[in-house]
Order: structure tokens, then C-alpha cells, then sequence
């Protein structure tokens, strides 16, 4: 986190708004039940949108957990957070090949841990893992160098791409400046 915080990420960001694209499909997604994604929702939102992906981009894609999880009562809050449950990426090397094949700069959702918790139990890095649980954030992490987000709030910058078709924006991340940090909040801010 440090280095991030003394050279800040600024760029230009694409929002993939996986929850419009699977409610347009007839495939609402089901955060009670901790809905797994695949790379194959990102491109079916990217298509549902017209647009693209470049070298560089911030992606963000929105699933509505953040605010699924935000409108549910303290009781059913207490229960996903003890069930460990949470809308995200299925634990495959498919994610990190698309992230690398597109170039992306940075990944952020508005999922709890970007990828689906509990860990899909036939993940590729399910049956391979030693101390990380099978998580694919130290391959996004450690190996290809990308800032993860978590937990970021998307839901007005959606509004407002849905209104008008737009789905890119400045975005700058200004994370604090904890020497030897590993984590931060964003402090991000999206300039339309």
C-alpha cells in the first residue's frame, strides 16, 4: 500500500455492470445463496453494454452485493457473515488469464472478497492450496502485481452509466500511507 499511496492509481476506468446484464438475461443474480461468477459473465455484461476493455483499464464490475448486503437487517447480516457468504469469482485460473489477456491495470467489485466465499470446491486452486484456502488473490496479487478492491460502492456511478451509456470514467485511488500496508481503504473517486 505504500508505494500505491505515494504514486496514487489514476486511469481511466470501465464499469462491467454484471447485475444489469444477468437481470436483462433472465438470470437475476442470487446473493442469498452466494452466486459464483465467471469470466464469461464479464463478457456477456461487456457485450450487453458495447464496450470494451483496454490495455491499462481500471475494472469495476458491479454485482449489487454491496447493496444486497447493506439492506439486509442486522440478524441477516450476523448470518452471511458467520456463513462466510458472499457473491464473487469462482477460485479458476480462467480469472486471472482474463485479467492478464486484457491488460487490466486494477480489478475492484462490490463483493466482499472479489471472489466467492465460501471457496468453489472444484476451483482449480481448491485442490492445490497449502495456506491460502484457495484463493486466487495471491495469483492476482503477488504474481501478476494488480491492486485488488473490495467492498467498493458502485451502485450510484451504475446508476448513472445505466441513464446514460457510459461506462468509463477517471478513476483515481489514493489509498493510505501505511509503511509496509497491506491493505486500505480505496479513497477512490470516479470523474465522469
Amino acid at each position: 500500500m505504500q508505494r500505491w499511496a505515494e504514486r496514487p492509481i489514476a486511469g481511466r476506468a470501465v464499469l462491467i455492470d454484471v447485475e444489469g446484464a444477468r437481470a436483462a438475461a433472465g438470470r437475476p443474480l442470487d446473493h442469498a445463496r452466494g452466486e459464483v461468477l465467471e469470466v464469461e459473465d464479464l463478457d456477456t455484461a461487456l457485450a450487453h453494454q458495447g464496450t470494451e476493455v483496454h490495455p491499462g483499464d481500471i475494472v469495476l464490475v458491479h454485482t449489487g452485493w454491496a447493496a444486497w448486503y447493506l439492506g439486509l437487517d442486522v440478524p441477516g447480516r450476523v448470518r452471511v457473515r458467520e456463513a462466510r457468504l458472499a457473491t464473487g469469482f469462482a477460485q479458476r485460473r480462467a480469472l486471472p488469464a482474463w485479467l492478464w489477456d486484457h491488460r487490466v491495470a486494477t480489478l475492484a467489485t462490490d463483493t466482499f472478497a472479489v471472489e466467492r466465499l465460501p471457496v468453489v470446491a472444484d476451483g482449480d486452486f481448491a485442490a492445490t492450496a497449502v495456506d491460502d484456502d484457495g484463493m486466487v488473490h495471491q495469483e492476482l496479487i503477488a504474481r501478476l502485481g494488480m491492486p485488488l478492491g473490495e467492498l467498493w460502492n458502485l451502485r450510484d456511478l451504475t446508476l448513472a452509466a445505466r441513464a446514460d451509456g457510459r461506462w468509463s470514467s477517471l478513476v483515481v485511488v489514493k489509498p493510505l500511507h501505511l509503511t509496509g500496508g497491506v491493505g486500505s481503504p480505496a479513497n477512490a473517486t470516479a470523474l465522469r
